[in-house]
This record gives structure tokens, C-alpha cells and sequence, in this order.
């Protein structure tokens, strides 16, 4: 379901460089999200293909970063440690299961208040 909202200051040109930020993996979502005067949410839709999926990642993809660049990134920033954790130990698997459902949740979350923002655009009260 493409997200038709107002999509702000980001635009194709500015999703590109998200979309190439991330598939680099060098800066948190929450550091990408700054530099473009966005919420982190924005950046993790982005991320996950539920907003802007028809502007291609680098690699040519589109929706999602594809499941195995993710993987690659997740492997990656585990095997950094705790310069890039916050001296935190590196996720278990049961962790990184809570996280994709924490994020599962948020997910759902955000689209509850799209739909409620869609909603009262569509039916002001006077």
C-alpha cells in the first residue's frame, strides 16, 4: 500500500541519498533522519520499502533493502561491537527476534496514525 501522505522536504533526489546512507551502513537511521530534518520512523519506513518502494536502491532493488544487504549490515555492525553499540554485547537471536517485533509493532503503530491523520484530512470537523 503506497503511503499518500505529503512526503515533506524529502524528494526523489533526497530519497536516493537515504536510500544509498543506509544500503552503506555507516550512519544510523537516527543520524541519516537528523541530516535530513526527518523522524527516525521516516528512515526506518524507508528502510523496510513502506514508503518511497519505487525509488531503486543502489543495487537496482526496489520496496525494502533486500534481505540480504540487511543481513550483511546486521552481521556487520555486530562485528564492530561496542565502538558503534554503546558497549552493548552483540543482539542474540532471540533479541534480534524481539527487535523485528518491537519494529513490527511500531510499524503497525505508524500506520494506525496515517490512517487517523488520512481520516480527518478526509473529514475535517467543523
Amino acid at each position: 500500500m503506497r503511503n499518500e501522505l505529503p512526503r515533506g522536504f524529502l524528494d526523489e533526489a533526497k530519497i536516493k541519498d537515504i536510500k544509498r546512507l543506509l544500503y552503506e551502513g555507516q550512519l544510523t537511521q537516527g543520524e541519516i533522519a537528523e541530516q535530513f530534518n526527518v523522524q527516525q520512523p521516516t528512515i526506518s519506513r524507508i528502510y523496510r520499502g513502506r514508503e518511497w518502494f519505487d525509488v531503486e536502491w543502489p543495487n537496482g532493488t526496489k520496496g525494502g533493502i533486500d534481505e540480504i544487504r540487511r543481513t550483511q549490515l546486521i552481521g556487520d555492525k555486530n562485528r564492530r561491537g561496542p565502538a558503534v553499540r554503546d558497549s552493548r554485547q552483540p543482539l542474540s537471536d532471540v533479541a534480534k527476534e524481539a527487535v523485528e517485533r518491537i519494529d513490527e509493532v511500531e510499524d503497525a503503530r505508524l500506520d494506525d496514525a496515517d490512517n487517523d491523520l488520512r481520516n480527518a484530512i478526509d473529514n475535517p470537523k467543523n
